[in-house]
């Protein structure tokens, strides 16, 4: 894993996947379709540059058994194709992130990022924003899966 410091909206052109950091619940807009809540933090960044990610999502967490890891290829004329990964750190937008569905996740995506093939994945501190976690304790957890082809960032501050 390797650590920088910087802004994601600066530093995300530069790899070929991106993790967004999510909750597990599903709102309905105002037309019936179901979306994923991504209205803080990172997520929210996803959600305002990739139009439609949370329908996207949403759509895949009601295809499969409430998977703990969404990878889905992203093609959108303002954006080079990317990778997006999902990694739920909490159940539920309110809630503190769990350090037990981020030690999960990191599993998952460690395992996802090899059979994808990909050499180079951005990620934020998982839990350590909106779902108000240490990076002290969440450090160790990264550490154990994550190898170099993560590059986890730490926001200026």
């Amino acid at each position: 894993m390797i650590e920088i410091v910087g802004n994601f909206e600066d530093e995300y052109r530069k790899h070929e996947a991106l993790v967004v950091t999510t909750n597990k619940v599903l709102k309905t807009n105002q037309n019936g379709d179901k979306a994923l809540v991504m209205g803080k933090g990172i997520a929210a960044w996803f959600r305002d540059n990739f139009k439609g990610l949370d329908k996207a999502l949403a759509l895949r967490l009601l295809e499969s058994d409430a998977p703990n890891l969404i990878a889905l290829r992203w093609n959108e004329k303002s954006f080079d194709s990317k990778w997006i990964i999902a990694l739920p750190t909490k159940i539920k937008w309110s809630q503190h992130s769990i350090p037990e569905l981020i030690e999960r996740g990191l599993q998952e995506l460690k395992f996802a990022v090899r059979i994808l093939g990909l050499k180079s994945v951005l990620m934020t501190r998982p839990g350590c924003g909106s779902g108000r976690l240490d990076w002290n304790d969440i450090k160790p957890l990264c550490e154990k899966y994550l190898d170099e082809r993560f590059s986890v960032i730490n926001p200026k501050n």
